[in-house]
C-alpha cells in the first residue's frame, strides 16, 4: 500500500494546532500522523473507531490528547491515498468521555 498523506485541510489544521502545542505534543501527534500515513498498522497508540461512523478513528496518544483521523475508503476518488485529521485537542475533563464522572 502507498504512504498517504493528509489532505490540504489537514495539513492547515494541524499547521494551526502546531503553532499552539506544547513541543512534546507536537512530536505524540507527529508520531500518530506517520502511523496514520502507513494506514494505522499495528498497534502504537490507544485506537478505537467511532460507534457511528467506522471510517473514523480516535487516537489517544497521551492521556487527555486525542487526535481524530478520517480514513477514507481505498476506492474514494476524491481523496486518493489520502487520510484526514477532523480535530486534535486536549481534553483536561475526560470523566465526560466515558458517561463516568
Amino acid at each position: 500500500m502507498a504512504r498517504l498523506s493528509l489532505t490540504p485541510e489537514s495539513a492547515r489544521l494541524v499547521a494551526e494546532w502546531k503553532a499552539k502545542a506544547k513541543p512534546e505534543d507536537r512530536d505524540l501527534v507527529a508520531r500518530v500522523l506517520d502511523w496514520a500515513s502507513g494506514g494505522l498498522n499495528g498497534i502504537r497508540f490507544y485506537c478505537t473507531q467511532d460507534d457511528v461512523d467506522k471510517t473514523i478513528n480516535i487516537v489517544q496518544p497521551r492521556d487527555h490528547l486525542y487526535v481524530l483521523i478520517r480514513m477514507w475508503p481505498h476506492d474514494m476518488p476524491d481523496h486518493p491515498n489520502q487520510f484526514e485529521v477532523l480535530n486534535i485537542f486536549e481534553d483536561l475533563d475526560a470523566s465526560g468521555l466515558d458517561g463516568v464522572d
